[in-house]
This record gives C-alpha cells, structure tokens and sequence, in this order.
C-alpha cells in the first residue's frame, strides 16, 4: 500500500509518501512545499493545491492523510490554518474521482 501524508501550512506544507506492507516501509518521497512569504494569501493556496495535486499524479498513492489543525495562537491563524488544510483536501478528492 502506498500512503502519502500532508502537514498544511501556508508558509510550508511538508509531504511524504512511504510503500508499506503493514510491517516494513520504504519511503518514496518527502519534501515540502515553500510559497513565497510575500505572496498573497490566495496565490499561496493555489501554488500549495497545484503542486500537490502533481505529486498526487506522480506518485499515485492507495490513501492520503492531511493533519488536523490542533493548535492555533489565535482566531486569525486558525482559519488561515483552516483554509490551508482545506485546500489540501482538494487535490486527494480530485485525484480519487478519476
């Protein structure tokens, strides 16, 4: 089984995919995904969605996992952490419908 797992952020969003057989694993890939700091808001979301959505295709996992957000140091980073963990959500939806 292939797994491919997301840490949203929307300064980094950090990825890995790894091939399991359920007692050993074999990591296939990991990295993170940088969007400039002077970008807008919503450009930093789509750059994040495009570029997921190309490792999605190329690695073509079984199943995909996004952390939940779990701490926020206020109203306003949460729901800019909110909109970023929604829009990893997106591409693993997408891929899966095709």
């Amino acid at each position: 089984m292939r797994v491919f797992g997301v840490d949203p952020g929307s300064l980094r969003t950090g990825y890995g995919c790894i091939d399991t057989d359920g007692s050993r694993h074999r990591l296939v890939a990991c990295g993170a995904i940088i969007t400039p700091s002077g970008a807008p808001f919503p450009e930093k979301l789509l750059e994040i969605h495009d570029a997921l959505a190309r490792l999605l295709r190329k690695h073509r996992p079984d199943c995909v996992a996004v952390e939940s957000v779990f701490h926020a140091t206020n109203v306003r980073s949460a729901l800019k952490l909110g909109h970023a963990r929604a829009s990893r959500c997106s591409p693993p939806s997408r891929a899966a419908t095709r």
